[in-house]
């Protein structure tokens, strides 16, 4: 004879656990569907664009000193690290 299972020995624990896993699930796909709007979107978008600015200001600095440093007569460090200003 197969073990009884807890669910069989107390309905309610089984009843309990699948509305918890019931509530879960809808609590998901509420978070899921309220990504969807512009605003979230346009947020999104908003933090890569920074990003990709604030890359640009760098690449555009280790450009300056590079010509500088050949206007200077130094050989020029051909790789510029985003840190190193």
């Amino acid at each position: 004879m197969a073990p009884a299972s807890p669910s069989r020995n107390f309905p309610d624990i089984a009843l309990l656990s699948s509305a918890a896993e019931n509530d879960a699930s809808r609590q998901r796909r509420r978070r899921r569907k309220r990504r969807r709007g512009w605003l979230w979107r346009s947020r999104r978008r908003r933090r890569r664009r920074r990003r990709r600015e604030l890359e640009q200001k760098v690449r555009s600095i280790a450009a300056e000193r590079r010509r500088l440093a050949i206007c200077r007569g130094v050989p020029a460090p051909r790789v510029a690290s985003n840190w190193t200003f």
